[in-house]
């Protein structure tokens, strides 16, 4: 994304170019701003509403020069975004012209993918875990089959780590000690970006070769990176995220052998070194694609015509709030043009999904919905309630939950207040919430304070309630209004 002084933003192969002479007005991955309100390109304020607009228009543009209309659009998000993510995602398709009927979290139309394309049969109460590597960041999801359709029952995933960052390792590593590499001059700034460039083409390089050419600024030949090296550096990176795998798995109160499952998707799950980290530690051999950035849009085609909460009644979207402005921004690590391949790849997706160019198969359409109320099951008995505590891992070995009241049940979850009992007493417990999933009741999570979010589950911070209902909000005490992000 590339803000001129004048004129409109600019996007794809483009921006990449126009950074080479300013890179103070380059942004090379907007979802990680998607909080920020405004983004500082050079003198700019752009709020970030704009930077999706921008994409979404160019996304139109390429479907009527395709398809001489623009037809429906179908979006798709990471499920832990919540409704002021996604509000915003469908402000900026209304503003760039999309008609939206409807929205998915991306690890849903990956399993429509898994089971459709491919073929894998997953049973109701089966579990699959989708592993997502994008270009900036790496989200980490179960689903798992419930009789209509797929239910998120755990998200984790870090906002810091995608290809970007494994194309600054090869940067950092290769270009160490260059004079080129570091200076700042408009010449050197041109050979740097086509430094960055040339370390993402070595990188993608070496998910298929054991070596690859790389041309660094102001040396008199080429260097061979070989992927021995390049996988010493990327190691302790990549460990970050199949250790958030885990502990995702943890909080769905799944053991590996659980799974019918792991699902790789996102452009950077190619690099070898993520599949097997994740056999490693988890003990499943993952699904690899050849082209696993295209999974969750031709999923989201396959899935079938669905309108979700977030999408219907779309005239009465809010507007977007005013605009903060940003103070002067530090200097940014420079990614350099991978923000086009990153286009590119979004624009093949929206457009897999807009055009459908398959006939839908005669598979069930997935669901992003669960049980409604007036289906829910019986509440869980004590003795379920005890045990779907116990499977969570969440408790010290040797102690025993003692449930306080009988569980309050809605929409297929219940609400249990326990306490922990072990040889030294009876110690004050919290809340915890289940869902009645696969044929039994399964942990969700648990605090003293569930509406504050302080229990070490969350970590402070309670984005957990986003992928909740708000009636079952309610049923935990707490104000469905406080959760709209």
């Amino acid at each position: 994304m590339y803000a001129p002084a004048h004129g409109p933003l600019v996007v794809g192969r483009d921006a990449a170019l126009l950074a080479r002479d300013d890179p103070a007005r380059f942004e090379p991955c907007p979802k990680r701003r998607v909080d920020d309100g405004t983004v500082l390109l050079g003198e700019r304020e752009v709020p970030v509403t704009d930077l999706l607009t921008a994409i979404l228009v160019r996304v139109g543009d390429e479907a009527r020069r395709v398809a001489g209309t623009l037809p429906p659009a179908v979006l798709t998000c990471p499920a832990a975004w919540g409704r002021r993510r996604r509000d915003l995602l469908t402000a900026a398709a209304v503003a760039a012209g999309l008609t939206v009927t409807a929205m998915l979290t991306e690890p849903t139309a990956a399993a429509a993918y898994f089971t459709t394309v491919l073929g894998h049969d997953l049973r109701t109460g089966q579990a699959l875990a989708v592993f997502d590597v994008g270009g900036g960041t790496v989200d980490v999801t179960v689903v798992r089959r419930v009789p209509d359709g797929m239910r998120v029952v755990a998200t984790g995933g870090l906002d810091d780590l995608g290809g970007i960052d494994l194309d600054a390792l090869v940067v950092e590593h290769v270009g160490a000690g260059r004079p080129d590499v570091a200076s700042a001059g408009p010449d050197d700034l041109r050979r740097r970006d086509q430094f960055w460039q040339d370390a993402r083409h070595a990188r993608e390089m070496l998910s298929r070769s054991a070596s690859a050419p790389l041309h660094v600024p102001g040396a008199p030949g080429a260097t061979h990176v070989t992927r021995t090296e390049f996988e010493r550096w990327a190691a302790p990176v990549l460990r970050r995220a199949v250790e958030e795998a885990s502990r995702t798995l943890a909080r769905a109160g799944l053991a590996p052998g659980e799974l019918a499952g792991v699902f790789l998707v996102g452009g950077a799950s190619r690099t070898p070194l993520v599949g097997r980290l994740l056999h490693q530690t988890i003990g499943i051999a993952p699904t690899v694609l050849e082209q696993p950035e295209t999974a969750v849009a031709e999923g989201a085609a396959r899935s079938g015509p669905q309108v979700a909460p977030e999408v219907a009644g779309l005239p009465a979207v809010p507007p977007v709030p005013p605009s903060v402005p940003e103070p002067e921004a530090p200097q940014r690590r420079r990614y350099g043009p991978v923000v086009a391949g990153a286009l590119l790849a979004l624009l093949a997706a929206v457009l897999l999904v807009a055009f459908r160019p398959w006939q839908h198969d005669a598979r069930p359409p997935v669901s992003e919905g669960g049980p409604t109320p007036s289906a829910s099951p019986a509440c869980p008995s004590v003795q379920e309630a005890r045990d779907a505590l116990k499977r969570s891992g969440n408790l010290a070995k040797g102690v025993t939950p003692a449930i306080a009241d009988d569980p309050k049940c809605r929409g297929g979850y219940a609400l249990v207040v326990f306490a922990t009992q072990s040889d030294g007493g009876v110690d004050p417990g919290g809340n915890a919430i289940l869902h009645r999933t696969g044929g039994r009741w399964v942990f969700v999570v648990s605090s003293t304070d569930l509406c504050g979010g302080g229990g070490p589950d969350m970590q402070g911070r309670p984005d957990w309630a986003d992928g909740l209902p708000d009636d079952v909000l309610t049923l935990a005490g707490c104000d469905p209004a406080d959760y709209t992000d």
